[in-house]
């Protein structure tokens, strides 16, 4: 594979995907503050970054996670922080419930997001650049790159978890340094290669399965298996010291580096979360949802690239034994990363968000194969169709991104909280759902629940509650799966029975419920609905 002479990445089409990338991620990023609607957001951020932060030192205070993405951070703040006279209590989540928390100061949580943002932008743009280098035609590689700025997870989610926000560039910086290693393999790039490697794996432990890609440019740039061997272990030694240097305190304190992940595996493995039995079906169903037909073609590119059929240009030196290594050994990787993480954390699957790009640099590497075979039916009418299919189909997965996740425009936890706010009456007692809205008024009893239908069913029945809220964030798996989820189905529909009337406000894909209990004499007050928000 050799480079094309005379065109750097930096063009107007990496520019533009770039630029586009940017402001898709800035606007969610902003869009719910100083509300923090996200789950772990305020733990990393509070438990991690804000302790580190507040005693200003670069030891991490638990090494469950890697610590490049606290230090960048600790750094950033540190240093926009020093200009603006930030105090450690700004780096704090403020008062709130778990799924709805204040921050003291939106700003500090603003410059992290917009880091993050910044860092998944140029992701796109390295996500084009592969392709390009792997061998795409133009438009192909622009077509990785375009499904990549608006990946619906990519676009709110992935700014506002700082491990995940940070690994989704390094997981494609990764995957850049194969392909830049490809052109002009030697043992130098091998070592940054690896050097890439450890940087992933500093910045996500699931990112250990990337190891694999090392041996792409063994196999393509040498030819005795000592050689071979001898550049396996330029890049793991570069990939460890990456790690060492960015986690110098997980081996200063290895034992209790190996105690916190044996922790950590633990609640996984033993909660409903790491139950539910559904975990990689969920992880590759994701990565369909935000990659769409390049998903779709990355399933298939070991075999397209194995039939595909070149032009007799195309088949000098070695560019056959390199496009097979490289869908091979990407192939590989992904489902390394899915499988090594497969127990884990199945909500949003967001541990595989650093995944969507090197998924979509994956199809543009078999669309690259297999377009031969298209091209010899090319047709006008077929071609315009596609184009209007994939144009649509990247419309919605924007908006998708920017109201379902971003809560950009239609935000429907803060009409449901004004809605609230309105209507309920000093004394009244609420209990709702993780990721329901949180009032922050004294006069009122506010309690929150995992689930609704873990609630006491007699608190109901004796009138010790007046409002129940309930969340599609939280629920919608648990109904989604009935055969599974038969016996908590019930216990929701007993206590969704004690409910008079329901207020239902909604954004793209999610909705809060605000139910009205009757009173313990049995009146329902005529059991209606109300359907409030935008659909």
């Amino acid at each position: 594979m050799t480079a094309r002479a005379g065109r750097g990445w930096v063009s107007w089409a990496g520019c533009g995907l770039f630029l586009v990338a940017l402001v898709l991620r800035l606007g969610p990023a902003v869009a719910d503050l100083p509300h923090l609607y996200d789950y772990d957001e305020p733990l990393f951020m509070t438990f991690e970054v804000g302790r580190m932060y507040s005693q200003n030192t670069l030891e991490p205070s638990g090494y469950a996670h890697p610590a490049l993405y606290k230090d960048l951070s600790v750094a950033t703040l540190t240093a926009v922080g020093g200009v603006a006279g930030w105090e450690g209590a700004d780096v704090i989540a403020g008062p709130g419930i778990f799924g709805d928390r204040s921050a003291n100061n939106p700003m500090p949580w603003f410059v992290l997001r917009a880091v993050a943002a910044l860092l998944g932008a140029a992701a796109v743009a390295l996500a084009w650049d592969a392709s390009r280098r792997f061998g795409a035609p133009d438009w192909v590689a622009a077509l990785a790159g375009g499904i990549g700025a608006v990946a619906p997870m990519l676009i709110a989610i992935a700014p506002r978890i700082a491990p995940d926000g940070f690994s989704v560039f390094f997981a494609m910086v990764c995957v850049w340094a194969l392909a830049w290693t490809l052109q002009r393999p030697s043992l130098r790039r091998q070592a940054a290669l690896g050097l890439a490697i450890g940087l992933v794996v500093a910045s996500k432990y699931n990112g250990a399965p990337f190891a694999l890609l090392a041996v792409v440019p063994a196999v393509v740039g040498t030819r005795s298996w000592s050689r071979r061997l001898m550049w396996v272990g330029v890049a793991g030694l570069a990939a460890m010291l990456a790690f060492a240097i960015t986690n110098p305190y997980a081996l200063i304190h290895f034992g209790e580096f190996l105690d916190e992940l044996s922790t950590q595996n633990k609640v996984y493995s033993f909660t409903l979360t790491g139950e539910t039995g559904r975990a990689n079906e969920f992880n590759f169903r994701t990565l369909l949802d935000d990659a769409g037909p390049l998903a779709v073609l990355a399933l298939m590119a070991v075999p397209l690239v194995a039939i595909g059929r070149r032009s007799p240009a195309d088949r000098q030196g070695n560019a056959e034994r390199w496009e097979l290594a490289t869908a091979v050994g990407l192939s590989a990787g992904i489902l390394g990363w899915i499988l090594f993480q497969g127990r884990y954390e199945v909500r949003i699957a967001r541990n595989v968000m650093p995944l969507v790009l090197p998924v979509c640099v994956l199809g543009a590497v078999s669309l690259r194969a297999g377009w031969p075979l298209l091209r010899r039916r090319r047709n006008t009418a077929v071609t315009a169709a596609v184009v209007l299919i994939v144009a649509g189909w990247a419309g919605l997965q924007t908006t998708k991104g920017l109201f379902e996740f971003g809560a950009a425009v239609a935000d429907e936890r803060a009409e449901a909280r004004d809605w609230i706010n309105e209507h309920i009456q000093p004394g009244d007692r609420i209990v709702g759902e993780f990721g329901t809205p949180y009032l922050g008024r004294s006069d009122i009893d506010q309690e929150e629940v995992g689930l609704l239908s873990e609630f006491g069913l007699d608190r109901l029945d004796e009138g010790d509650v007046d409002w129940i809220v309930s969340s599609s964030e939280t629920t919608d798996g648990i109904f989604w799966d009935a055969a599974r989820w038969g016996g908590q189905i019930a216990f929701y529909d007993k206590r969704l029975d004690a409910v008079c009337e329901w207020q239902r406000f909604r954004s793209w894909n999610t909705e809060i419920r605000v139910g009205r209990v009757c009173p313990p004499d049995g009146d329902t007050g005529g059991d209606t609905e109300v359907e409030a928000g935008r659909d």
